[in-house]
C-alpha cells in the first residue's frame, strides 16, 4: 500500500498544482530565470553523488533548493530596490516575480515531503 500511496502522491500534487495555476493567467506564474536558478542546482545534487543513500541525497537536494530560491529572491528584492527611481507602480508586481522562487521552492518541498520523511522513518526503525 505504501508504494502505491508513493506513486500516487506525485499525480495528485500535480492535479493541486494545476488547479492552482489554471485559477488564474498561469503566466504569471513563470519566470525562466527564477526556475532554472531553482531547478539547476536541486536537480544537480541529485546526480552528484553515487555513494550515498537516497534519503540523504534528497535531503541535501531539498536543502540546496531552498538556498538557491532563498539567494534568487533577494536578488530579486535588491534589484527591485536598486531600480525603483520615480516608478513607484513597477515595485509590487517586481516583488510578486522576486517571490516566485519561492513557489517553487514551496512546490519542490511538496513533492519530496512524503518520500523523506519515510525515508527517516525507515531509518529510525
Amino acid at each position: 500500500m505504501k508504494k502505491l500511496t508513493l506513486f500516487v502522491y506525485p499525480f495528485i500534487c500535480l492535479y493541486i498544482i494545476f488547479n492552482l495555476l489554471v485559477l488564474d493567467d498561469f503566466l504569471i506564474f513563470i519566470d525562466p530565470v527564477s526556475l532554472i536558478s531553482v531547478l539547476l542546482p536541486t536537480i544537480g545534487v541529485l546526480f552528484m553523488h553515487k555513494n550515498i543513500a537516497v534519503n540523504q541525497t534528497l535531503a541535501v537536494s531539498l536543502k540546496v533548493c531552498w538556498f538557491s530560491g532563498g539567494l534568487t529572491f533577494l536578488y530579486g528584492i535588491i534589484l527591485t530596490f536598486s531600480y525603483v527611481g520615480n516608478d513607484l507602480q513597477i515595485i509590487l508586481p517586481s516583488i510578486a516575480v522576486s517571490l516566485l522562487p519561492l513557489f517553487y521552492c514551496f512546490i519542490i518541498s511538496l513533492l519530496y515531503a512524503p518520500y523523506l520523511y519515510l525515508a527517516n522513518q525507515e531509518t529510525n526503525q
